[in-house]
């Protein structure tokens, strides 16, 4: 990792207090397996890494985001072997219409993201909010995708994955956060700039990659098959040493992309006619900012019990055959209390 680490918000302490209130708020963690699935989660902790600077007022929405989209991943994508597909469809297609406006929230979920992306689009511009919400599509658009091709027993090839992964990691909306905690709202001519955009599905691309060998052994053991740890060893008949190693280049290549393509930013930046002294401050501060995102994922993982005590709260390492306790069919369809 050559990015220097940035640390983490001193608001952290603050954002978890607030999680936990929230979360009871809209009845999201029901059971005593979904609250400790969630604490080892330590939503609260990413987000700080991801936006080091942010103080409370500024953190606390784009944290009630990272703990609503972890509970939605946990419901759908941990008990991929046994859900569901037509409950999955319906779950995703209640969230996809909400998004967009098109119908009114039943579900648990559906209420939370409400409430969530309507703070987070308070003073915001109308493209900014459209923005937010078409990228919440794109993501859960992508579960019903994995559960299709799991039944059929359909691997992706590395092209289609990578592209893939770049949605259903679910990072572009934290990526576009960065403009929200730093109190800017880029024009879209410049938002979308061909580098700033590549950047961002680098960035996006890198953290699904390195979140699939940190998630390896959970998810190699709960039978979910969309790990690119995983994939590689079956395209290269190895091990999964060998393959970890295999993704982990890959990872590096992105993140040189990743760099290589800020460096274009400014160069671009220089063509638009809003080329304006503010303009150019603001993109630097947007750049610096997804810098620290990706910092921020690489450290997340090393110390969050989610992903360095698989063995203690998966018990039996390579059982594939059973639903995690912190997943419920019921999940699926709950309606607020």
């Amino acid at each position: 990792m050559p990015l220097p680490e940035y640390g983490a918000s001193p608001a952290m302490a603050a954002v978890e207090k607030d999680q936990w209130e929230w979360a009871d708020r809209f009845n999201l963690l029901p059971t005593e397996a979904m609250r400790d699935h969630m604490a080892r989660t330590r939503p609260h902790y990413c987000t700080s890494l991801y936006f080091p600077h942010a103080d409370f007022e500024h953190l606390v929405a784009p944290n009630r985001y990272m703990v609503w989209a972890f509970h939605v991943d946990d419901v759908l994508d941990d008990a991929i072997t046994d859900q569901d597909v037509a409950a999955v469809v319906e779950y995703t297609a209640e969230l996809i219409a909400v998004s967009l406006g098109e119908r009114a929230p039943r579900s648990v979920a559906a209420h939370a993201m409400v409430d969530v992306l309507s703070d987070l689009g308070a003073g915001r511009s109308p493209a900014w909010r459209r923005l937010l919400a078409e990228e919440n599509v794109r993501w859960i658009e992508r579960y019903p995708i994995e559960i299709r091709a799991s039944r059929a027993g359909r691997l992706m090839p590395l092209h289609d994955y990578l592209v893939h992964r770049r949605y259903s990691v679910g990072e572009l909306n934290f990526l576009y956060f960065v403009e929200y905690v730093r109190d800017i709202d880029l024009p879209t001519p410049v938002r979308f700039l061909p580098a700033m955009r590549r950047a961002r599905n680098l960035a996006a691309e890198w953290v699904g990659i390195y979140n699939d060998v940190c998630s390896f052994e959970k998810e190699r053991a709960l039978g979910y098959p969309h790990n690119a740890v995983l994939m590689a060893q079956k395209w290269l008949g190895c091990g999964a040493d060998k393959a970890a190693d295999v993704v982990n280049t890959l990872a590096d290549g992105l993140l040189d992309q990743f760099e290589a393509a800020l460096a274009a930013v400014p160069g671009q930046l220089r063509m638009l006619p809003g080329n304006t002294r503010q303009a150019a401050e603001d993109v630097a501060r947007v750049v610096e900012g997804y810098r620290h995102l990706v910092r921020g994922n690489w450290d997340y993982p090393l110390t969050t019990p989610r992903y360095v005590d698989t063995a203690d709260y998966i018990p039996g390492s390579g059982v594939t055959d059973r639903r995690p306790d912190w997943t419920l069919t019921a999940a699926l369809r709950t309606r607020p209390v």
